[in-house]
């Protein structure tokens, strides 16, 4: 937003391409100060507005090397030494890089644990809420899944749960089979 107001300012109607539209097909131009103004105004509100909805959290940013600690531009200020260390040990390994594009964020931090301990335990208090948080969510909407699909027989909400929620794919040739 900061970029189309400069633009704004620098009387360039091309960001917003129905404003352009109608300049040009009205012989118009930017230098009318007061629509030029008003369109500053408004700008100027929405960033204000934007940044007292979406502050800049440094918490957020403190924590980028999680997300991704190979592109991470700074080594974080709350680490001590034993962390930094880890941290440039970790980034410099080549294979670890590929692994990690390869890896779900949080199975790249597990497998670290042996290697890179202080990263791993801290990386996984931070990734850790996301996931349990999402497991919960994804019970309770097969709690209600199963619930109304088998309404008159909810006596084995229990069983039927564990089967929707199970990561173990059958074997359906073998349990035919068994039969």
């Amino acid at each position: 937003m900061k970029f189309w107001r400069d633009e704004i300012k620098r009387g360039e109607a091309g960001v917003f391409s129905t404003l352009n539209d109608f300049l040009t097909e009205s012989n118009s131009k930017m230098d009318d100060t007061d629509f030029k103004k008003d369109i500053e105004v408004h700008l100027n509100s929405l960033i204000d507005n934007f940044d007292k909805y979406y502050p800049e959290n440094e918490e957020i940013v403190k924590d980028d090397w999680i997300r991704d600690p190979f592109f991470a531009r700074d080594l974080p200020a709350h680490f001590d030494h034993k962390e930094n260390e880890e941290l440039i040990d970790l980034v410099t390994d080549v294979s670890l890089q590929a692994n990690f594009m390869k890896e779900e964020l949080a199975d790249f931090w597990l497998r670290r644990r042996a290697t890179h301990s202080l990263l791993s335990d801290l990386a996984l208090k931070f990734i850790m809420p996301f996931v349990t948080s999402y497991l919960c969510e994804q019970g309770f909407s097969s709690m209600l899944y199963v619930k109304n699909k088998y309404t008159s027989q909810s006596k084995d909400l229990d069983k039927r749960l564990r089967l929707k929620l199970t990561n173990i794919e059958p074997d359906f040739a073998k349990l035919c089979s068994s039969i």
